[in-house]
């Protein structure tokens, strides 16, 4: 299973906890992630230690982050789609793919600044001694390389535990 970074697994805690048995500690949890007591903190980033709750954390972001794709790129997503979603953020993911269809020659880098300082290696490639930033395309399909076997586990997680990426329902 991928780590999953202590912010999003604070997010994951707050939003979903609750639907796997972790009521107390989604209660806890402030809106931009704060837990007051730094011992339950620590408790709770360790769930990220347990495969069946750092499972269910994905596999609900998957299919969150599914649902918002399909919304704005109006088709299913695919496993890049997803990883991107972890890797971006899933509006920012959804921006990639309209870009890799609409203009897939267009640099990357210009478009997705912060993600493109703070992830180097997948946003440009060596040119001589030179950094060259990648395409939009190539970025997209650089997604999609390294990573597909660990979408792939998140994936059939979250087809084990929801029978499919289907949107949950609203509960307003």
């Amino acid at each position: 299973m991928p780590t999953i970074p202590w912010n999003t697994q604070l997010t994951a805690v707050r939003e979903f906890g609750a639907r796997h048995g972790l009521t107390r500690e989604a209660a806890i949890i402030g809106p931009t992630g704060e837990v007051e007591d730094s011992a339950r903190r620590a408790c709770i980033l360790n769930l990220r230690k347990n495969p069946d709750i750092a499972a269910a954390m994905a596999a609900e972001m998957l299919r969150r982050d599914a649902g918002y794709l399909k919304a704005n790129l109006e088709r299913n997503a695919t496993d890049t789609d997803l990883y991107a979603a972890h890797f971006l953020g899933a509006r920012k993911a959804a921006k990639l793919a309209a870009l890799a269809q609409a203009k897939p020659g267009a640099p990357a880098a210009r478009l997705f600044p912060r993600a493109a300082r703070a992830n180097r290696s997948i946003f440009y490639q060596k040119k001589g001694r030179k950094l060259k930033s990648r395409t939009v395309q190539g970025v997209y399909n650089r997604l999609a390389l390294p990573y597909a076997p660990e979408v792939d586990q998140v994936a059939r997680k979250a087809r084990d535990i929801f029978g499919d990426l289907k949107p949950a329902p609203s509960s307003g």
